[in-house]
Formats: structure tokens, sequence, C-alpha cells
């Protein structure tokens, strides 16, 4: 089984979008793309309650590299990559084991019964609509029925780094004295924030680097009319 490896490539101008992007380097059968379904299961954090799990389009899961995901905040985002073996005649499932075919996952309900999943519930196979709840269960054999989860955390500072473009164009616009201590308020203010959610990140601390990302967006937000608005 290759190492599979998922990663944030870019956010959409207006910030509203975020692409993850497949990065594993698949060697030959059966380590190739060809033989899995790749699932990606997406969640934003909420620090007062369940994180809210993203809407992630994992329709095309046999061919997908670019993940397009909808993003409504700055703040910790974290994705669980599953690889789900497509069934083969020649792979021995054991009974607990997921795997997917013709647009569907399956559950196996015994050991190699070499039936393949078709498109209603069987004697072996039986219909798993949500792949992710599978997650950390056990087969027959005492091993994980998905194996390899990766996990990707991110913290988004999209908008945060388009005010503080935005903080710094109006204080070179607005130099009167009337704007001037304002605007150079506003700087100092986004500039703190956004070096220290750099810094949180770079230390792994992503539940704070969430922290300040909302708090910079709320600055942001509040601003003047001299500095951000």
């Amino acid at each position: 089984m290759p190492t599979f490896d998922i990663c944030k490539v870019g956010n959409s101008a207006s910030c509203d979008k975020i692409y993850i992007e497949d990065k594993t380097v698949y060697g030959v059968a059966p380590e190739d793309r060809a033989s899995y379904a790749l699932y990606l299961a997406g969640f934003f954090y909420n620090e007062n309650a369940n994180n809210s799990r993203l809407n992630i389009d994992n329709t095309t899961p046999e061919t997908v590299v670019t993940w397009e995901i909808d993003s409504t905040s700055d703040g910790y985002h974290y994705f669980d990559l599953l690889p789900i073996i497509i069934w083969d005649i020649s792979t021995a499932f054991s009974k607990g084991d997921i795997c997917y075919q013709n647009t569907f996952y399956w559950e196996a309900l015994t050991d190699n019964s070499g039936e393949i999943p078709t498109d209603t519930t069987g004697v072996h196979w039986e219909l798993v609509e949500d792949p992710y709840l599978e997650v950390g269960n056990l087969n027959a054999l005492g091993q994980p029925v998905i194996d390899d989860v990766t996990r990707y955390d991110m913290v988004s500072l999209c908008r945060a780094n388009i005010c503080y473009g935005e903080v710094v164009s109006n204080a070179a616009e607005n130099c009167c004295d009337e704007c001037a201590e304002t605007t150079s308020g506003d700087f100092m203010k986004v500039d703190v924030l956004l070096q220290s959610a750099y810094i949180q990140i770079g230390q792994l601390k992503y539940t704070t680097a969430h922290k300040t990302a909302l708090l910079l967006q709320n600055v942001c937000n509040d601003l003047t009319d001299c500095g951000c608005s």
C-alpha cells in the first residue's frame, strides 16, 4: 500500500473555496491509483460544539485528483483521506472489510465470497451509506476495515491576508493627520494577529491559531472607514 498524502494547494480569489490535492506517489499494482477509491471527509473546528462536517463531492473517487471545498470562514479545517480498496475477484475480503464497487461502498458480510457487489444488498455484501462512519472498526481478523486513514490539518488565513492587504493600502492612502493614527493602529492590530497565527500554525497549535484567525476576522470586520472595511 502506498503512503497516502494530501495537502492544500490553494484558495479561490474570493476565499470561498479551498482546494485539496492528492499528492500520493503510486507504484504498480496493487499499489497503483486504479486500486483505490479515494474518499475525503472534512471538518471545520468548533470550540463550543461538535465540529461541522464539510460538504465534499465524493462522486468520482476512482479518478479524483483535486477536491473543491466550500469555505465560509477562516480558521481550523481538517481532512481525513480514506483510501478504500476497489473490489477485485483476486482480493480476499474478510467479514467486515469495506470496498468500493459500481459507485457504492460495501461491507463484507462473509469471508472471501468471491461475489461481486451489485447495486442491491445481497447475501455477502451490505451497502455502506457513509464510509467515514466505518473508520476505527475492525474486521473478523481484528484488522482495520479501512487502512491508512490520512489526517491533514490546516488553518485558513485567506480572508486575513486579503484584509491585511487592504489595511496596508488604506494606511498608505490615508496620510492626513485625522486618519494617520487610526490607520496605524489598524495596521498594528492586524499585523500582530496575522504573525501570531502563522507562528501558532508552525507550532502545530491549530486550535489556538483557529481562535486567532476568528479574532482577526472580527477585527477586520469592525475596522473603521479609515482602515479595512
